[in-house]
């Protein structure tokens, strides 16, 4: 259980001002050889179908659910989470073994697909070091290199339509 949002928000606000001068690396969709999706384990249904299209395509597409409960699906070994009872302190901060399976993974892309209070994932994003992360515009400060503004959280379908088609439309030198 968290005590508190205030020492993991301020954990990020000291990651973001720490990795400022990080230069961001567009890539085209067609470049893109391996993604890793951060997502919450209430979007799983719908997004399950979209990783696989991903892998379908010829990505190499790992993720990472956060999971407030134990109760987990039985998928391939791409799939991975975070679960909120072991993976983070009681100051909601992921433990360094979470951080590390995180970090292991070595991504083109990372898609943040969460919820503005999901400070977990957020923590893991802004810890990682690739150089291009896509995700949904939150409140708080800027997180991804290229954001989208959602105004409804249930047309997660269009959501991932888009993200895909400003990533066929990018084009890199």
């Amino acid at each position: 259980m968290t005590i508190s949002n205030y020492f993991i928000k301020k954990k990020i606000k000291k990651l973001i001002d720490q990795t400022a001068d990080r230069k961001p690396v567009f890539k085209a969709f067609d470049h893109i050889q391996s993604i890793l999706v951060l997502y919450e384990m209430a979007d799983f249904e719908s997004l399950s179908p979209h990783i696989e299209h991903l892998k379908r395509s010829g990505k190499k597409v790992e993720s990472f659910g956060y999971v407030r409960k134990e109760v987990l699906p039985e998928v391939d070994d791409s799939y991975h989470f975070i679960v909120e009872k072991t993976d983070l302190s009681v100051k909601g901060i992921p433990t360094d073994a979470a951080l590390q399976k995180v970090l292991a993974c070595k991504p083109e892309v990372i898609m943040d697909l969460t919820h503005a209070g999901c400070y977990a994932m957020q923590y893991l994003l802004v810890n990682h070091p690739c150089n291009f992360k896509i995700g949904i515009k939150k409140a708080e400060r800027d997180l991804h290199d290229f954001s989208l503004l959602v105004t409804d959280r249930d047309e997660f379908n269009y959501l991932f339509e888009q993200i895909l088609f400003y990533l066929r439309n990018i084009r890199t030198k």
